[in-house]
């Protein structure tokens, strides 16, 4: 499990409200998914989650046989749950920690008498190990199918095409904590054009996006936010952490499920909305605003390296400011050297310096 100290929430309270309103008054389109068809890729279709796109992802490869599913534990439970819903065999493989992608990719790809899946997760890229991870993948044959999970990494590029858009299938998320947030939707890119035509079938049997599921899923993550906002934390960190180590999140807990994430029993009703189009219009005011602040973190990653770099306790993903945004550097990354991080980010905190969190409890 890792744990970081501090949600960082890309809604503030203006657009809160302005969802709102639109959660009653928003015209149903299509505009935010002719926009990705335009900027991304014309094979995107639009779900009600990211966790629900790898679902219907899933479903489909688990017909065509493709049963086995290889990826890393460190990936949000939600994924393992979609895969489980889909009745996957999941096989988890390790990570290589300074490349952010699975070891052993060769000896998946070896297994040439079985139908696999493997489920890359973009947790951080740069040129390099992208490349490296291309180099490899390029002479996979058909009993491979490669999945990427860029819930994290919306907006990067390789080589100007879309992380998410590499391999096979890809999916994206606009979840309450994501760069491009509406509280809810995803997306998903196929390259099968069979996969469709099966998915179009599902959505004609699920139900328009429920608004009073939705106005609780909002007001949830207004209280997210105002538990995490700055002023609260500075009060908390200076009163609370110079005492004992008990961070903001854990009052985000009550409204965020994903903060401390069990595997559901049966499917959530969710799986079974299609998109909230009523936001479309919203999504796409945000979207150009995305490309904006990639390029802000970006200069914050550079700085970051360069302050760092000398410290021998930790260790830096490589970075290039030259690498065409391959990383939207939603997080940054530091590899501890040792094992106890609550030491670290107790004393972060109590400094007022904040982290993003995120639990692996796979």
């Amino acid at each position: 499990m890792i744990t970081k100290s501090r949600l960082y929430i890309y809604n503030n309270f203006y657009n809160y409200l302005k969802i709102f309103v639109n959660l009653f008054i928003g015209k149903n389109n299509k505009n935010f998914e002719n926009l990705l068809k335009e900027k991304i890729n014309k094979h995107i279709i639009l779900t009600a989650q990211a966790r629900v796109g790898m679902y219907y992802i899933a479903k489909y490869l688990v017909k065509k046989e493709y049963k086995k599913f290889y990826i890393s534990p460190y990936t949000n439970i939600e994924v393992i749950e979609a895969l489980k819903f889909a009745k996957c065999e999941i096989n988890f493989i390790d990570l290589d920690l300074k490349m952010g992608i699975p070891n052993n990719i060769n000896e998946i790809m070896n297994k040439k008498n079985e139908k696999k899946c493997l489920i890359i997760t973009h947790l951080f890229n740069n040129i390099e190990n992208l490349n490296k991870l291309n180099e490899i993948l390029k002479d996979r044959d058909e009993s491979l199918i490669v999945v990427e999970d860029t819930a994290i990494n919306f907006g990067s590029k390789y080589k100007n095409k879309h992380l998410g858009t590499l391999f096979d299938f890809g999916f994206f998320s606009f979840g309450k904590l994501k760069n491009l947030s509406i509280i809810y939707g995803g997306a998903i890119y196929y390259k099968e054009k069979s996969f469709e035509k099966y998915y179009l079938s599902e959505e004609e049997k699920m139900r328009n996006f429920s608004k009073i599921y939705f106005l609780r899923e909002l007001l949830s993550s207004i209280f997210i936010n105002f538990f995490n906002s700055k002023i609260i934390n500075v009060i908390v960190s200076s009163v609370i952490y110079k005492r004992m180590y008990y961070p903001p999140y854990q009052f985000s807990k009550f409204f965020y499920n994903s903060l401390n994430p069990t595997i559901n029993k049966t499917i959530p009703i969710n799986y079974f909305f299609r998109f909230p189009y009523f936001l479309s219009d919203i999504a796409v005011s945000k979207y150009e605003k995305v490309l904006i602040e990639i390029n802000e973190r970006y200069e914050k990653a550079s700085y970051y390296n360069l302050q760092l770099k000398n410290i021998e306790e930790i260790d830096l993903f490589e970075f290039s400011d030259l690498d065409g945004h391959t990383n939207s550097y939603m997080e940054y990354p530091i590899i501890l050297k040792f094992e106890n991080k609550f030491k670290l980010l107790k004393y972060l905190t109590t400094k007022n310096i904040f982290l993003r969190l995120h639990w692996y409890k796979n």
